[in-house]
């Protein structure tokens, strides 16, 4: 199930700025707890308007580095190491009002672990969209007929 999708209960799944710093222990830093999200993104060349984009450490890359380059795409949001924001939230220098915009709109939600911020909201997204109860079936087994 993505985000907005109907649940098991016919309700959509609605990824809020303050539910999901919530479920990953994070800190609201910049923008309101109401603002939603579409989907989640660790890649800013996959990154869709409205999406909120993990800034995920890797071999090669801190994705926290392509933070301000997922806002100016249109992220929604992004979730970054703590501290990011005061060095690195805001239009680059020399950037246009036009490219400065999006900066104001999008939610930074800043944590310890972006990996592990990852997980905790795919476990809460998980959690919240599971069915209320669940229904054992007991399947019988045919035997084996030999020939």
């Amino acid at each position: 199930m993505t985000p907005g999708e109907a649940g098991p209960d016919g309700s959509a799944l609605r990824l809020s700025a303050a539910w999901v710093a919530a479920q990953m222990r994070g800190e609201l830093t910049v923008g309101g707890g109401e603002r939603e999200f579409g989907n989640v993104s660790i890649d800013t060349r996959t990154l869709k308007a409205g999406d909120l984009y993990f800034g995920v450490r890797g071999d090669r890359f801190d994705g926290a580095d392509f933070a301000g380059d997922a806002i100016a795409t249109g992220a929604a949001g992004v979730v970054v190491p703590r501290g990011w924001s005061g060095s690195n939230a805001g239009p680059k220098p020399g950037a246009t009002s036009d490219v400065a915009q999006p900066f104001r709109a999008a939610v930074v939600i800043e944590v310890d672990d972006t990996t592990v911020a990852l997980q905790d909201l795919a476990h809460g997204i998980r959690k919240a969209s599971a069915p209320k109860s669940w229904r054992l079936r007991a399947v019988r087994a045919r035997p084996r007929r030999r020939k």
